[in-house]
């Protein structure tokens, strides 16, 4: 939310700037040269206020994440061992996994054959035989 206000602020300045700097080139008081060195000077010096107000928001946004993630850490796991619960026997054999079915539901035009295919190549599976 800063850096769009000092953007304006900035925006602002530049437009007062260029505007009495006008009426002094009109008058003689200054030369086109010397005005246009003075807006580069003054963009030159705008640009690290606009950085930095960026980088605020920046430090904002990753301090709410933060926060967040302390948050969702600090979350008790919802699977625990009940009390007097023993310890699990190690393993013996293989894990298999039962297949299931899935559906593919796709909207029309959105090449479901094509999605199909490539799920038969990822498994790994023969599509026949």
């Amino acid at each position: 939310m800063l850096a769009p206000m000092v953007d304006v602020i900035v925006a602002i300045g530049t437009c007062l700037v260029l505007w009495f700097g006008a009426r002094l080139v009109l008058r003689g008081g200054l030369t086109t040269g010397a005005l246009l060195v003075f807006l580069l000077y003054l963009a030159k010096m705008c640009k690290p206020m606009k950085d930095l107000s960026k980088m605020t928001d920046t430090l904002s946004k990753a301090a709410i994440a933060f926060e967040r993630v302390g948050e969702i850490m600090a979350i008790e796991g919802a699977v625990r061992d009940l009390p007097g619960a023993r310890p699990a026997r190690p393993f013996a054999g293989h894990i298999a996994f039962v297949a299931r079915a899935v559906r593919l539901r796709a909207p029309t035009g959105s090449c479901s054959r094509t999605s199909i295919s490539r799920l038969k190549r990822a498994s790994g599976r023969p599509s026949s035989g």
